[in-house]
């Protein structure tokens, strides 16, 4: 019963660390294209800079899904420490748990950190000027960001 168990675990974590992976995968695609389409400019007549004013909206968004599946991936884990009748397990799961991987979550929110720079960037400098608009509009997203993903990895780490 024991195996059986550990086996469904073991294919839960896999698969919700695979939708994390692919979720990580569509955000940079995401970002790098729409800070593209942003940055187009035909003759100084048109263009589509304000599409970088939607750049952060969708990576942060996406980064609170990943939290989501990173979570999910807690929650096994503290199920297996509490619940495991295993010793070899409970104490594999302890392991993992005190010896984690802090790499990642820094990739991540510095991957938005920097679409949120490059964005503001990439805004003033198409949109020729509008600095105090692009300086409040994205300094505000950077607030909103910041104080998400601290709350979320904050909560994640307590349980």
């Amino acid at each position: 019963m024991e195996k059986e168990l550990f086996e469904k675990i073991c294919k839960e974590i896999s698969d919700t660390q695979e939708r994390r992976h692919k979720l990580s995968i569509y955000k940079i695609t995401l970002a790098t294209t729409l800070m593209g389409l942003g940055s187009i400019r035909i003759n100084d007549i048109a263009g589509l800079d304000t599409i970088l004013l939607l750049v952060p909206l969708p990576v942060v968004f996406i980064d609170l899904l990943i939290a989501g599946e990173s979570f999910s991936i807690r929650r096994l884990g503290k199920w297996i420490r509490e619940n495991s009748s295993s010793g070899e397990l409970r104490d594999f799961e302890k392991f993992i748990f005190t010896n984690q991987d802090t790499f990642y979550k820094i990739g991540a929110m510095g991957f938005t950190a920097l679409s949120i720079v490059t964005s503001f960037l990439l805004y003033w400098l198409v949109s020729k000027g509008k600095f105090v608009f692009a300086a409040t509009w994205f300094g505000s997203l950077a607030m909103v960001s910041c104080v998400s993903l601290f709350y979320v990895n904050w909560k994640i780490k307590s349980f």
